[in-house]
């Protein structure tokens, strides 16, 4: 086998470190290996010639490969500069719960397509830890905070309210319920509250904290255990929620994987 020029350059060892230092060097110029060779020339061309043209084809492809690499990695940075403007143009590296396709949705459950809103994300159980004090650390004197749960199920549901999450000693907090609701990123839901007022809209202690009448209870070391769970009580008749567990596929308890708090900020 036996390699010519035929009016096309190939690659110089200096051409080839230019193009790995910058991936915008383009490299048209290929190789042209003439196959049409004599058998006495091909006869004369011994296995060891043979072994270094493989070795020198690999190593060639190698190097393709090596610029390839980096100009993947030089469009992954570019794209992690894009910064988002508004909730429906952000992208989902902030959440591993929330879907590109379902921020609209949740736009829409917030402010009924009426104004823009942006999520800044304020706590992750997976960095930050599961246990409940590291919520209220993250989420006190904040309000207007979503919540997202995915559970060892894989169902993935929350909650929005517009006060702070916090313990407060045992005590029941009243809220409008229309500043409160609860949602299914499964089901692409949104569930209302059953009543009028709403005694029971929040209840936390320094082991749990629960919306409604244990709507959703998320406890402490929550993905150790299943003493959180889904109860149907305040919120989901109006949808027509009749039991249980509706939130999590119908199962009542459950462990979590994530949790995920944002602050919602309107604009």
């Amino acid at each position: 086998m036996k390699f010519e020029d035929q009016n096309k350059t190939s690659l110089t060892e200096k051409q080839i470190k230019q193009q790995q230092a910058d991936p915008q060097i383009s490299f048209g110029e290929d190789y042209v290996i003439q196959e049409n060779q004599s058998e006495e020339a091909a006869n004369e061309t011994t296995d060891n010639d043979k072994c270094q043209q493989i070795q020198f084809l690999k190593d060639e492809i190698q190097k393709y490969k090596n610029i390839i690499q980096l100009m993947s990695k030089k469009i992954k940075f570019l794209e992690d500069q894009l910064q988002p403007k508004n909730l429906n143009s952000q992208q989902n590296k902030f959440s591993q719960i929330i879907k590109n396709t379902e921020i609209g949705l949740i736009s829409e459950w917030l402010t009924q397509g009426e104004r823009e809103v942006s999520l800044q994300p304020i706590y992750q159980a997976t960095s930050d830890g599961f246990q409940i004090e590291k919520i209220y650390e993250k989420c006190s004197e904040l309000n207007n905070l979503l919540v997202v749960v995915q559970t060892d199920q894989n169902k993935r549901f929350g909650f929005f309210t517009d006060l702070e999450i916090k313990d407060n000693g045992y005590q029941f907090i009243y809220q409008n319920p229309n500043k409160i609701f609860l949602f299914s990123l499964d089901l692409k839901k949104k569930y209302s509250s059953n009543k009028r007022n709403c005694e029971h809209a929040f209840y936390s202690n320094n082991s749990y904290f629960s919306v409604g009448l244990d709507d959703i209870k998320i406890y402490t070391n929550s993905d150790k255990s299943y003493k959180s769970l889904n109860n149907f009580g305040c919120y989901g008749e109006k949808e027509g929620i009749k039991s249980t567990g509706f939130l999590n596929g119908g199962s009542r308890e459950f462990k979590t994987v994530e949790i995920e708090i944002f602050k919602v900020v309107y604009h």
